[in-house]
């Protein structure tokens, strides 16, 4: 709405967002679908509008996903309720998907920044310890560790 000049629909939506989006319940979300659409769009709202009321939000909901972070493994929960603060792995296997927690680094670490709150930046991606892949300058395929 914002990039597309639709000031007044934008306007509505923070309207909207002030007095209804409201994250205290009890429902678990994935933590990575919540990370890039809900955290990644507050984040965005705010960095084009400068309304602080969506990085407030921001933080809220960043806050919610952390127990996802608090595992054994160091590898996060791909489920967590926002409103009990009780994560999970998924229901369908014992593992959370490393592609997805490992590309949520931008949204967390932005709302550290942002914030200046280190929690944020510091609950995940730097624990992950991933081995370097060399690739064949010939054919890009994976090649022996030098």
């Amino acid at each position: 709405m914002w990039i597309l000049n639709l000031k007044k629909e934008f306007k509505e939506a923070r309207t909207w967002v002030s007095k209804k989006l409201v994250f205290q319940k009890d429902v678990d979300v994935n933590l990575f679908e919540s990370t890039i659409r809900i955290l990644g769009g507050l984040l965005s709202a705010y960095h084009l509008s400068g309304d602080h009321l969506f990085l407030e939000k921001a933080e809220d909901f960043g806050n919610r996903l952390l127990p996802a972070f608090q595992t054994p493994s160091k590898i996060p929960y791909s489920d967590v309720n926002i409103g009990t603060g009780v994560a999970h792995p998924p229901r369908w296997t014992s593992d959370s998907t490393v592609a997805e927690v490992t590309s949520i680094q931008l949204e967390f670490r932005e709302l550290s920044r942002l914030t200046g709150v280190k929690k944020f930046q510091n609950s995940h991606i730097k624990k992950f310890a991933f081995p370097r892949v060399h690739c064949s300058v010939l054919t890009r395929l994976p090649a022996s560790p030098v």
